[in-house]
Protein backbone atom coordinates (compact mmCIF):
# COMPACT_ATOMS: atom_id res chain seq x y z
CA UNK A 1 0.00 0.00 0.00
CA UNK A 2 1.76 3.15 -1.21
CA UNK A 3 1.71 6.35 0.80
CA UNK A 4 -0.49 9.02 -0.81
CA UNK A 5 1.21 12.36 -1.38
CA UNK A 6 -1.87 14.36 -2.40
CA UNK A 7 -5.30 14.88 -0.88
CA UNK A 8 -7.04 11.59 -0.39
CA UNK A 9 -10.06 9.95 1.19
CA UNK A 10 -9.66 6.93 3.43
CA UNK A 11 -12.45 4.37 3.01
CA UNK A 12 -12.66 1.76 5.77
CA UNK A 13 -15.21 -0.92 4.91
CA UNK A 14 -15.01 -4.70 5.13
CA UNK A 15 -17.50 -5.23 2.30
CA UNK A 16 -15.72 -5.10 -1.05
CA UNK A 17 -18.92 -4.26 -2.94
CA UNK A 18 -19.68 -1.25 -0.73
CA UNK A 19 -16.06 -0.10 -0.88
CA UNK A 20 -16.00 -0.37 -4.68
CA UNK A 21 -19.21 1.64 -4.97
CA UNK A 22 -17.82 4.23 -2.59
CA UNK A 23 -14.58 4.52 -4.53
CA UNK A 24 -16.47 4.73 -7.81
CA UNK A 25 -18.64 7.54 -6.44
CA UNK A 26 -15.59 9.44 -5.20
CA UNK A 27 -13.94 8.97 -8.59
CA UNK A 28 -16.97 10.54 -10.26
CA UNK A 29 -17.01 13.55 -7.95
CA UNK A 30 -15.88 16.95 -9.20
CA UNK A 31 -12.77 16.81 -7.05
CA UNK A 32 -9.56 15.04 -8.07
CA UNK A 33 -8.95 12.75 -5.12
CA UNK A 34 -7.09 9.57 -4.45
CA UNK A 35 -8.82 6.90 -2.45
CA UNK A 36 -7.19 4.48 -0.04
CA UNK A 37 -9.34 1.50 0.88
CA UNK A 38 -8.71 -0.56 3.98
CA UNK A 39 -10.99 -3.52 4.67
CA UNK A 40 -10.37 -3.92 8.40
CA UNK A 41 -10.64 -1.66 11.45
CA UNK A 42 -7.38 -2.85 13.00
CA UNK A 43 -5.48 -2.34 9.74
CA UNK A 44 -7.01 1.14 9.44
CA UNK A 45 -5.70 2.07 12.89
CA UNK A 46 -2.21 0.77 12.03
CA UNK A 47 -2.29 2.77 8.79
CA UNK A 48 -3.43 5.97 10.51
CA UNK A 49 -0.85 5.66 13.28
CA UNK A 50 1.86 5.24 10.67
CA UNK A 51 0.49 8.18 8.67
CA UNK A 52 0.69 10.49 11.65
CA UNK A 53 4.10 9.46 13.00
CA UNK A 54 6.79 11.11 10.82
CA UNK A 55 5.14 14.57 10.72
CA UNK A 56 4.03 15.06 7.10
CA UNK A 57 0.43 16.21 7.35
CA UNK A 58 -0.06 15.12 3.73
CA UNK A 59 -0.15 11.51 4.91
CA UNK A 60 -3.25 12.14 7.00
CA UNK A 61 -6.43 11.76 4.94
CA UNK A 62 -8.65 14.76 4.26
CA UNK A 63 -11.72 12.65 5.05
CA UNK A 64 -12.42 9.20 6.45
CA UNK A 65 -15.54 7.28 5.44
CA UNK A 66 -15.82 4.65 8.15
CA UNK A 67 -18.20 1.71 8.06
CA UNK A 68 -19.63 0.91 11.46
CA UNK A 69 -20.45 -2.75 10.92
CA UNK A 70 -17.08 -4.52 10.65
CA UNK A 71 -16.29 -7.90 12.21
CA UNK A 72 -12.85 -7.52 13.81
CA UNK A 73 -13.14 -4.00 15.21
CA UNK A 74 -16.28 -1.89 14.87
CA UNK A 75 -16.20 1.52 13.27
CA UNK A 76 -17.18 3.01 16.64
CA UNK A 77 -14.07 1.47 18.23
CA UNK A 78 -11.88 2.78 15.41
CA UNK A 79 -13.45 6.23 15.78
CA UNK A 80 -12.91 6.25 19.53
CA UNK A 81 -9.18 5.53 19.09
CA UNK A 82 -8.81 8.05 16.28
CA UNK A 83 -10.30 10.79 18.46
CA UNK A 84 -7.70 10.03 21.16
CA UNK A 85 -4.84 10.90 18.80
CA UNK A 86 -4.10 14.63 18.79
CA UNK A 87 -2.90 14.72 15.15
CA UNK A 88 -6.06 12.96 14.00
CA UNK A 89 -8.50 14.88 16.16
CA UNK A 90 -9.42 17.26 13.32
CA UNK A 91 -9.86 14.51 10.72
CA UNK A 92 -13.46 14.60 9.46
CA UNK A 93 -14.97 11.16 10.03
CA UNK A 94 -18.27 10.18 8.46
CA UNK A 95 -19.73 6.96 9.81
CA UNK A 96 -21.55 4.78 7.29
CA UNK A 97 -23.96 2.03 8.25
CA UNK A 98 -26.85 0.06 6.83
CA UNK A 99 -28.33 0.25 10.34
CA UNK A 100 -30.46 3.35 10.94
CA UNK A 101 -30.89 2.78 14.70
CA UNK A 102 -31.08 6.21 16.42
CA UNK A 103 -29.16 4.91 19.46
CA UNK A 104 -26.28 3.74 17.27
CA UNK A 105 -26.27 7.08 15.49
CA UNK A 106 -26.22 8.97 18.82
CA UNK A 107 -23.38 6.78 20.14
CA UNK A 108 -21.23 7.44 17.06
CA UNK A 109 -21.91 11.17 17.18
CA UNK A 110 -21.09 11.20 20.90
CA UNK A 111 -17.78 9.46 20.14
CA UNK A 112 -16.87 12.26 17.76
CA UNK A 113 -18.19 11.32 14.33
CA UNK A 114 -18.80 14.40 12.24
CA UNK A 115 -21.76 12.69 10.59
CA UNK A 116 -23.66 9.43 10.61
CA UNK A 117 -25.03 8.35 7.25
CA UNK A 118 -27.33 5.43 6.56
CA UNK A 119 -26.23 3.63 3.39
CA UNK A 120 -28.96 3.80 0.76
CA UNK A 121 -29.97 0.58 -0.96
CA UNK A 122 -30.25 1.79 -4.58
CA UNK A 123 -27.17 2.31 -6.78
CA UNK A 124 -27.98 5.89 -7.83
CA UNK A 125 -28.98 6.93 -4.32
CA UNK A 126 -25.75 5.45 -2.94
CA UNK A 127 -23.61 7.19 -5.56
CA UNK A 128 -25.34 10.51 -4.98
CA UNK A 129 -25.06 10.23 -1.21
CA UNK A 130 -21.32 9.48 -1.26
CA UNK A 131 -20.60 12.25 -3.79
CA UNK A 132 -22.57 14.71 -1.65
CA UNK A 133 -20.63 13.71 1.46
CA UNK A 134 -17.25 14.10 -0.22
CA UNK A 135 -18.12 17.40 -1.84
CA UNK A 136 -19.54 18.80 1.39
CA UNK A 137 -16.65 17.80 3.65
CA UNK A 138 -13.89 18.70 1.21
CA UNK A 139 -15.22 21.80 -0.49
CA UNK A 140 -17.11 23.60 2.26
CA UNK A 141 -14.59 25.89 4.00
CA UNK A 142 -16.38 25.78 7.34
CA UNK A 143 -16.37 21.98 7.28
CA UNK A 144 -12.61 21.71 6.84
CA UNK A 145 -11.20 24.66 8.76
CA UNK A 146 -8.90 23.70 11.59
CA UNK A 147 -10.80 23.41 14.81
CA UNK A 148 -14.14 23.30 13.07
CA UNK A 149 -14.44 19.62 12.14
CA UNK A 150 -15.33 18.43 15.61
CA UNK A 151 -18.98 19.32 15.24
CA UNK A 152 -20.87 18.94 18.54
CA UNK A 153 -23.00 15.81 18.53
CA UNK A 154 -26.26 17.75 18.79
CA UNK A 155 -25.49 19.68 15.60
CA UNK A 156 -23.63 16.99 13.63
CA UNK A 157 -24.86 16.13 10.19
CA UNK A 158 -27.03 13.06 10.24
CA UNK A 159 -28.45 11.61 7.09
CA UNK A 160 -30.88 8.75 7.02
CA UNK A 161 -32.97 7.56 4.15
CA UNK A 162 -35.61 5.82 6.25
CA UNK A 163 -38.28 7.57 4.21
CA UNK A 164 -36.59 6.93 0.89
CA UNK A 165 -38.75 5.05 -1.62
CA UNK A 166 -35.69 2.96 -2.58
CA UNK A 167 -35.49 1.27 0.82
CA UNK A 168 -37.24 -2.06 1.01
Amino acid sequence: MGEPTEAYVLVVDDKATDAELTMHAIGRSRMPLRVVWIADGRAALRYLMRAQSPEPASLIPRLMLLDHDMPSLSGASVLERVRMESRLAQLPVVMLSSNDDPQLMRRCLDLGANAFVTKPVGFHAYMSRIQGIVEYWLSTPSATQSGNTGVPADTALSISDASSPERG
